[in-house]
């Protein structure tokens, strides 16, 4: 886990039943090429990230959304993601709208669907955001495993640092 200057890190009270896993999240690009032109990140992102951005003011947190074994260009020509973007767009019309990938490693072991299903839920119940258009895990995630999610990049919104389960200092 990562030690702030000065603090002791925490440790997972079960070493042998965590995950720990990075993420690393890509610069912010326009939604629209993203969906049209697709991008180098979508070969290996598992998630992605919708945000908003009025003129030069900080990007608002809107969408967050999973891949497994699918690109995600192709997951935004969908159906339901042509609908969420012309939502995004008529309750945002003076804002631009982005895309952020997620690439995802899981230290001592592999990217599964059951774990990219899990930090979906774990970073959309953190992330519930006045502006966010999830509809579910805003009240509940439902993981029962632990998890130490470090993410890296251009995070947007998301905190650097999030533990589930037991863990301690020291």
């Amino acid at each position: 886990m990562v030690e702030a200057k000065g603090e002791r890190k925490l440790n997972p009270v079960f070493e042998d039943d965590f995950w720990r896993v990075c993420i690393a999240w890509s610069k912010p690009i326009p939604y629209e090429r993203a969906r049209d032109e697709g991008s180098e990140h979508d070969e290996t992102a598992n998630l992605y990230m919708i945000t908003a951005r009025f003129s030069d003011k900080k990007h608002k947190f809107i969408y967050l959304g999973k891949t497994y074994k699918q690109y995600v260009q192709k997951r935004l020509k969908q159906p339901d993601h042509h609908a969420r973007y012309a939502g995004i767009v008529r309750n945002h019309p003076k804002h631009r709208i982005f895309l952020r990938y997620g690439t995802v490693k899981v230290d001592a072991g592999k990217v599964t669907k059951k774990r990219i299903d899990d930090l979906e839920r774990i970073l959309i119940y953190c992330l519930d955001d006045e502006h966010s258009r999830n509809v579910k895990s805003i009240y509940s995630h439902g993981v029962t495993d632990s998890y130490e999610i470090v993410s890296s990049g251009s995070r947007g919104t998301l905190p650097k640092c999030l533990a589930l389960g037991f863990f301690c200092k020291g």
